[in-house]
């Protein structure tokens, strides 16, 4: 009896850690992902306004024309950054423009592209492109738009890649 009791609390606190693991593991992977720093606050609002973009396109067959219209949660302005969208029929722009002269700007894009031959077929689901951009120096200007040009996303001037999707 003695065996089993303690078997059976073994089982419990072996499977209270398990639970545990399975709550922690996942929040120190994130933190540790892809070896780099963790991602920041215009960084995640920027990339959520481009997958609300993207999901925006794929729903509605165009883009969101503001913030409001996306309605994707993130706010027009913080302390650090103020943000906004801009769309044209074939692309999405989306702004994080640093108010402080010791922060980088980013920018993204989601491009809406033709298949290889630059014939859309009837059947053919549009398909969209993204990248995100940072500004190569800190300031308060708006980052270049990023391009799209032979079958290639690129930023624009004075901006390096920060995520290609």
């Amino acid at each position: 009896m003695q065996l089993k009791n303690k078997m059976i609390g073994g089982l419990a606190i072996a499977s209270m850690g398990s639970l545990a693991a399975a709550i922690a593991l996942p929040n120190l992977f994130a933190a540790f992902s892809c070896g780099g720093p963790p991602i920041s606050e215009v960084e995640s609002y920027v990339g959520s306004l481009t997958r609300a973009q993207e999901q925006h396109f794929n729903e509605n067959s165009t883009f969101a024309a503001s913030l409001e219209k996306l309605d994707a949660g993130v706010p027009k302005a913080t302390e650090t950054y103020k943000y906004s969208t801009r769309a044209t029929e074939r692309a999405a722009f989306n702004y994080g423009v640093s108010q402080s002269d010791r922060k980088n700007g980013y920018v993204s894009a989601v491009f809406v592209v033709s298949n290889s031959r630059g014939k859309k077929a009837a059947s053919e689901e549009p398909k969209t492109v993204t990248i995100m951009c940072k500004s190569d120096a800190p300031g308060t200007s708006q980052p270049a738009d990023p391009v799209y040009q032979n079958g290639q996303a690129s930023c624009g001037a004075n901006t390096t890649e920060a995520y290609m999707y």
